[in-house]
């Protein structure tokens, strides 16, 4: 009985936070909601919730291993997920885009874009974005490879640099 009551304070307390997580990771918001159902039903077949000593952080990673299952299944059947550019630089790197050129997007204008964008960025930025982005660098990995203090400091430098990189960019689309 204690798991039910367990289970529940988690739904209650991280449910809708896992929603906006896959919401803004996944191309479709029905997909977002499936997924973090799926996430309460997994929990459902935990021996001893108890156990769990951070369930925040369960509750994400399942979430997105769900999400990556989806997305590689939908891939699979020839159904990629078509996410916008700018979408796809406020997810995790590890988000499967398939960037697809249509009526609506010049994928080569937004590339040449992307690549001025980050060229317009300061040494330090380009450096975290690389490392994050291309090399799959955890915060922890970034912060001890460049000697800094905490994964904190590298969480907030790159978000000041991802919000720079799309300046540059919307101030590109707008020439």
């Amino acid at each position: 009985m204690a798991d039910r009551t367990l289970l529940q304070h988690f739904f209650t307390a991280y449910a809708s936070q896992v929603v906006d997580f896959l919401r803004r990771r996944m191309p479709r918001t029905a997909d977002a909601q499936d997924i973090s159902q799926d996430v309460f039903l997994r929990m459902l077949r935990v021996q001893d919730l108890s156990s769990i000593r951070d369930p925040q952080g369960y509750l994400f990673t399942v979430a997105n291993n769900l999400r990556r299952e989806r997305l590689y299944t939908e891939g699979i059947a020839g159904a990629r997920a078509q996410i916008p550019l700018d979408r796809a630089l406020e997810s995790e790197p590890e988000l499967e885009v398939t960037l697809m050129a249509d009526f609506e997007i010049d994928l080569e204008r937004q590339l040449r874009d992307l690549d001025k964008a980050v060229q317009g960025l300061s040494e330090r930025d380009r450096t975290l974005l690389t490392l994050r982005f291309r090399d799959g660098l955890t915060y922890r990995e970034i912060a001890r490879r460049l000697g800094w203090a905490s994964k904190t400091a590298v969480e907030k430098a790159l978000a000041t640099a991802i919000a720079r990189c799309r300046e540059l960019m919307e101030a590109a689309e707008a020439v």
